[in-house]
C-alpha cells in the first residue's frame, strides 16, 4: 500500500567479541498516485526502496 513501511530487524553477537550488533532492513512502499505523478517529473524511483543499517554500540571510554 502507498506509504507502507516494513522493517526487519535483528540483534546478533559478533563472533569472538562481547559486542552486540543491531542490524536491519527497511522497505518503503511506493508513494500514492498524485505524489508518483509529481515525482515523475523530478526523479525516477522504483516502487519499493530499501535501506539497511547496522548499529554498533559506542565503546566505553575511561577518559570521558
Amino acid at each position: 500500500y502507498p506509504g507502507e513501511v516494513k522493517t526487519v530487524e535483528m540483534v546478533f553477537r559478533v563472533p569472538g567479541e562481547e559486542t552486540l550488533l543491531h542490524a536491519g532492513l527497511q522497505f518503503n512502499a511506493a508513494l500514492g498516485p498524485i505524489a508518483s505523478l509529481i515525482n515523475r517529473f523530478f526523479t525516477v524511483s522504483e516502487s519499493w526502496t530499501t535501506t539497511s543499517f547496522i548499529v554498533r554500540p559506542a565503546e566505553e571510554s575511561s577518559h570521558l
